[in-house]
């Protein structure tokens, strides 16, 4: 089981710099091009709200985190980021909403383009040198 010791504002040891996340993102940006694209965006928004739920239901049922599998939906084909409670790195907690056709594999990933960021965030305005 992996620990996290505390920092400032509550934030784990796994939060980075602006400059090491420009980094990473010009790494991404020359592997992609640079136009991003529905199966290649710049970034995805994720609504706090569905953040809370997929919390809940992980700590509901043991679990100790969230992976995160790739996806293209089929229409329109977009990148997705679908999101799991899991225990441990190890064990996903998938099953079935009784009386539905859903899951607990949770979809929730607002692509950009169409949902950008501001573009004044530090982020999005900058350039990288290739």
């Amino acid at each position: 089981m992996t620990t996290t010791r505390s920092t400032p504002y509550g934030m784990s040891e796994n939060a980075i710099s602006i400059n090491a996340a420009k980094s990473m993102i010009c790494q991404w940006r020359s592997l992609r091009g640079d136009t991003p694209g529905p199966t290649a965006p710049d970034s995805m928004y994720i609504p706090l709200v569905d953040i809370q739920n997929i919390i809940a239901l992980s700590t509901a049922n043991g679990g100790t985190g969230v992976r995160a599998y790739f996806g293209i939906s089929p229409d329109p084909e977009e990148l997705r980021l679908l999101l799991v409670p899991c225990k441990d790195g190890e064990q996903d907690y998938i099953e079935p909403i009784t009386g539905t056709e859903l899951s607990t594999i949770y979809d929730l990933i607002k692509p950009c383009p169409p949902l950008c960021a501001d573009p004044r965030s530090p982020l999005v305005d900058f350039t990288c040198e290739f």
